[in-house]
């Protein structure tokens, strides 16, 4: 009968014994693909980074445009009243 416990232990054993090897066969693969995903959601995380600093930029541009066309503005007024002056003085 002890040889038949020592057999039934020994399976048990050899059961256990796979099964840890099966788990750290799947931790393997797990932390291989966790290194794959670390490695996408760092890509994407700069990529991102980078389309923010895109928008950032566009939507600075607008204003940068109209800070152009109020000088454009300003520059044709004063042309204006300057040409509007000199022609005065010299028609008179």
């Amino acid at each position: 009968m002890s040889c038949d416990k020592h057999s039934a232990v020994e399976a048990i054993i050899q059961s256990l014994q796979n099964s840890v090897q099966d788990l750290y066969k799947r931790i393997t693969l797990l932390e291989i693909s966790y290194g794959r995903v670390d490695e996408k959601l760092n890509t994407i995380t700069s990529k991102l980074e980078n389309l923010i600093d895109k928008v950032n930029k566009l939507g600075s541009k607008p204003g940068e445009n109209w800070d152009k066309l109020i000088w454009i503005i300003i520059s044709g007024l004063a042309s204006s009243i300057v040409t509007y002056f000199a022609t005065r003085l010299i028609g008179k």
